[in-house]
């Protein structure tokens, strides 16, 4: 369990709306998923590179390759997970209010799993 390494922002802008969209793209190695957790304001990921398989509450596991996106719904726990041997190139897209995070991990030791991967 850790976060994306090598994240960088594409666009952090307001959009007509008022709303913040923030695009990102980040590497997810290889054995390496991301806490439990959940989005509030829901949103999206692409998989530029590599092979991602999402865990949805009440959902069967889903593989997405390289060209495929798929939406994270609001308020529902799930989690992703690099299963395969090449890194993960993903871009995510958020549109939510400013002020609000893109993700709450709920998954215990994430704090712990974060200040290790900054060593």
């Amino acid at each position: 369990m850790a976060p994306m390494v090598d994240v960088t922002s594409l666009i952090d802008t307001t959009t007509s709306e008022g709303q913040h969209l923030i695009v990102t793209r980040g590497i997810r190695p290889p054995g390496i998923r991301v806490g439990i957790h959940i989005h509030h304001w829901g949103g999206y990921t692409c998989v530029e590179s590599g092979v991602i398989t999402d865990f949805v509450e009440g959902k069967e596991p889903a593989v997405f390759e390289a060209g495929t996106c798929y939406y994270m719904p609001a308020d529902t726990l799930m989690s992703a997970a690099n299963l395969g041997t090449e890194p993960a190139v993903l871009v995510d897209n958020f549109v939510i209010p400013y002020g609000e995070e893109t993700v709450n991990v709920v998954e215990p030791g994430w704090d712990e799993a974060v200040i290790r991967d900054k060593k």
